[in-house]
């Protein structure tokens, strides 16, 4: 008796967590006259693995969306026990990113296993700010210009990878995540980490490896149902193992700090580790960084640093293979501005619009990753006339702006040159590949570089 009790006791709060109160804040966003989907957590799902499937693009609804409906607002739906409010509308995206305050970061707990509390990825309020302004002190254009033979040099060594590689039937995405591990690598610690290995892999490999196992448990059936609480007992082998991993990579970087450390001439390296340490010596005492702010400040950049660029870089050899009619007239200008002979200079990069145009257009169309990250709304509030409720997760989708009729003519072809016009949109929140707002990607700049050299090169 007691026993179905008890089993009865669950059911009912399973029902009520996971159908009952996200649909009905689900719901009320429909009375605002957002889309929905009535299907808790795997309406949404299905939506998207269908839209593959059809149409071999998940974005496809978006797309669409764009053409069919033009005020169009967005679409909410549940996952689990939260409600999440997808933002397609421009003024929504702009007006929800530029009120920073009123969220916190909405980063699965899976993550902080690996990339800890700290950083930019899951740091707020005071800890955040502390982080962002060291970086972004450190990010000047003196900086950038510096790390052009940095990031030439490991493109370069990347591409000899490719051309000497028997890389047929094979994917290629191992050896861009490569490149841009070595280029985070020098940026921090004066070297090319990849040379260390872990689980029998480099560096940059062995973490794409751990942040796709952490994912594939985020989108699994018993993170769903049970939560971040659940996995954190590591009851499954899969999640122990995903942890004892997380805490094995984090102790090999903490040892390379810490090697670091004991380097007598760290005080004039220029390196953001060296920098960083440096900081410890310091009167104010908010401006120091410990050894473990450090290493979450470091793994904040070192994932997304390697992630986000290689995958752009995929779709970008992708497109020059693809959409080949636009690389005669790629050729001819490089041919004109990149010259080997001499040393590379960011202002010669920057002369070339077509290259910079037909890399926004990759965005357009491929965009690998972009956006800001999900953030969880800390209260009522307004975005717009839509009413936010407390607890709800906040996404935005680009690819409606991106196809939209309103801002770009014909927007289902693939046309670099749409960007020669230096056409200004009315609202800057149109095309944001690097997120837009206090929190838009510090690295863009350092990206657009790795990009740039790596289409010359390989022209």
């Amino acid at each position: 008796m007691w026993l179905w009790i008890l089993g009865l006791s669950f059911f009912s709060y399973g029902i009520i967590k996971y159908w009952v109160a996200p649909m009905l804040v689900v719901l009320f966003y429909k009375k605002q006259g957002l889309d929905i989907n009535r299907v808790p957590t795997f309406g949404h799902i299905a939506e998207v693995v269908m839209n593959q499937k059809l149409h071999g693009d998940v974005s496809y609804k978006s797309k669409t969306m764009a053409r069919k409906n033009p005020n169009y607002l967005g679409e909410a739906f549940a996952i689990g026990s939260y409600t999440i409010l997808h933002l397609m509308d421009v003024k929504l995206i702009r007006e929800h990113l530029l009120k920073e305050d009123l969220y916190r970061k909405a980063y699965p707990r899976t993550f902080k296993h690996f990339l800890g509390k700290g950083g930019l990825m899951f740091a707020d309020g005071d800890l955040w700010k502390k982080n962002r302004k060291f970086i972004l002190s450190q990010f000047t254009m003196d900086f950038h210009k510096k790390m052009i033979p940095i990031i030439h040099e490991a493109v370069m060594k990347g591409i000899n990878r490719i051309k000497n590689g028997e890389l047929k039937n094979k994917v290629i995405l191992p050896e861009l995540e490569l490149i841009s591990g070595e280029i985070v690598g020098k940026i921090f610690f004066g070297m090319d980490l990849n040379k260390f290995e872990f689980n029998g892999m480099p560096l940059s490999l062995a973490l794409t490896q751990i942040v796709g196992l952490i994912d594939e448990v985020n989108l699994s059936l018993p993170f769903q149902m049970l939560g971040e609480n659940f996995f954190d007992l590591g009851l499954l082998p899969s999640h122990r193992k995903i942890i004892e991993d997380c805490r094995g990579f984090r102790n090999l970087f903490m040892e390379l700090i810490q090697q670091k450390k004991k380097d007598i001439n760290f005080s004039v390296n220029d390196d953001l580790i060296s920098l960083l340490i440096g900081t410890q010596q310091l009167e104010d005492p908010n401006m120091r960084f410990s050894d473990e702010e450090i290493l979450d400040l470091f793994l904040s950049v070192y994932f997304p640093g390697i992630q986000n660029p290689a995958l752009s870089d995929q779709m970008l050899l992708y497109c020059l293979g693809r959409y080949q009619e636009s690389i005669p007239e790629l050729k001819e200008e490089i041919a004109n501005i990149y010259n080997r002979a001499a040393p590379l200079t960011y202002e010669a990069l920057s002369r070339m619009d077509l290259l910079t145009g037909f890399i926004k257009e990759h965005f357009r169309c491929f965009l690998a990753t972009g956006g800001n990250l999900p953030r969880v709304a800390l209260k009522d509030h307004m975005v717009g006339d839509i009413m936010i409720k407390k607890g709800t997760v906040i996404t935005i989708d680009q690819f409606y702006n991106f196809h939209h009729p309103r801002y770009f003519e014909t927007p289902e072809k693939f046309n670099p040159k749409r960007w020669l016009e230096k056409k200004e949109f009315d609202d800057p929140f149109v095309f944001i590949p690097f997120g837009e707002g206090p929190r838009a990607c510090i690295g863009q700049q350092l990206t657009w570089i790795q990009f740039r050299i790596l289409v010359c090169e390989m022209l």
